[in-house]
């Protein structure tokens, strides 16, 4: 059981409960963060969202990107590796509870179907990359989760 739980103030901002101290904190405790979470604090980039879409922030260059920079492509694939490594499994089933992900028009991949870990999320990225240069639309909105 985690002493942590996970909440929203009233503007909609998550924080974080723990129940032993009952200490309140903004960022994600790191008891709670999955590999990919714990290497990305290693990098310049950071993840946030808006609008309820996630974009990303190099808090070097000050630069922001609606897609996943290749540099954190490269870290999630390293990560995959190292988990699939360790548990030996042969593939990953996202929750079946979750939304519809809609890359462009060329494929829609629903949660709960089986994903072969980055390799599909890389060539997902890399068609919706395809499909916004394509169409002229940078950060476009077909290339969304939808709720």
């Amino acid at each position: 059981m985690s002493l942590w739980t996970e909440h929203r103030n009233p503007e909609g901002r998550t924080y974080w409960f723990n129940t032993q101290t009952r200490e309140s904190v903004w960022e994600k405790p790191d008891d709670l963060k999955t590999p990919f979470e714990k290497a990305l604090n290693q990098t310049k980039w950071k993840e946030y969202f808006s609008g309820g879409r996630k974009y990303y922030y190099n808090t070097e260059t000050k630069e922001s990107k609606w897609d996943m920079p290749d540099e954190l492509l490269l870290l999630l694939e390293k990560v995959e590796k190292e988990n699939k490594n360790a548990a030996q499994p042969n593939s990953a089933v996202v929750p079946a509870a979750a939304p519809v992900l809609s890359v462009g028009h060329a494929m829609a991949l629903t949660w709960g179907s089986p994903v072969t870990s980055i390799t599909s999320r890389l060539q997902l990225d890399g068609r919706r990359r395809r499909d916004n240069q394509l169409s002229g639309k940078q950060g476009s909105e077909e290339s969304t989760l939808v709720k």
